[in-house]
């Protein structure tokens, strides 16, 4: 059972990249380029989801951008907007720069470097491994929902899927859960390969529909070459 619960939303028409309207300042991001971009729901419409279900999403997190904007934009579509659920917009660099942040954390958590963890949690303004220096505040949900008389269970709420992110990913460094991509190569999950919940040894995609998927479109293209 997790420690961190999230209740988020998700638009159920979709995302738009759109520029800002209005005036507005370029802000020079990490990557060197300036981007007039924001992030939009297509409406007002949302379904709830339970990020934190979904094993090792802070990996696909850093992955979502290698594609450009829209495979950022992707990764959006699925799983919400970062720091408001519902919120009219988001900027684009914001998320960004939470990417570049997110690759630093986890370059540190592969490295096994628990030292600047430790010291970029306790000094949050003083170093730069955190994408916003640090992790905001942590609630408290008392989960009393349980039937036949079982106990009722505590866990921490982030205040955001930003947060979030970051909290899946210190309480898998500290369960020494380690992840491995689908080979799927339509896919862009992970699955864990140790810990509580890792799959069987020789895994190589995250479910049997993604497995047979895969197989199914392999055979296509054998079929086709011949």
């Amino acid at each position: 059972m997790s420690l961190f619960h999230l209740d988020w939303f998700v638009c159920q028409d979709g995302y738009r990249l759109e520029e800002r309207s209005g005036p507005w300042r370029a802000r020079l991001v990490t990557t060197g380029k300036c981007a007039r971009l924001v992030i939009a729901p297509n409406s007002d419409a949302w379904f709830p989801s339970k990020p934190l279900d979904i094993p090792g999403l802070y990996r696909e997190f850093c992955d979502c951008d290698l594609h450009g904007p829209e495979g950022l934009l992707r990764f959006i579509q699925y799983n919400g907007l970062l720091f408001r659920a519902k919120a009219a917009k988001e900027e684009f660099d914001d998320v960004i720069e939470h990417v570049l942040g997110m690759r630093r954390l986890l370059a540190a958590i592969d490295r096994r470097d628990w030292r600047s963890i430790a010291d970029a949690l306790t000094r949050p303004n003083q170093g730069s491994i955190f994408p916003s220096g640090g992790i905001g505040r942590l609630g408290i949900l008392f989960d009393i929902s349980k039937k036949d008389g079982a106990p009722p269970s505590v866990k921490l709420q982030p205040a955001s899927l930003a947060d979030a992110l970051q909290v899946q990913a210190l309480a898998d460094a500290s369960l020494g859960v380690m992840h491995k991509k689908c080979k799927n190569p339509e896919c862009a999950h992970y699955f864990p390969l140790s810990g509580p919940n890792a799959l069987r040894r020789g895994a190589e995609y995250h479910s049997t529909e993604c497995r047979l998927r895969h197989r199914y479109v392999d055979w296509k293209q054998r079929r086709s070459k011949k």
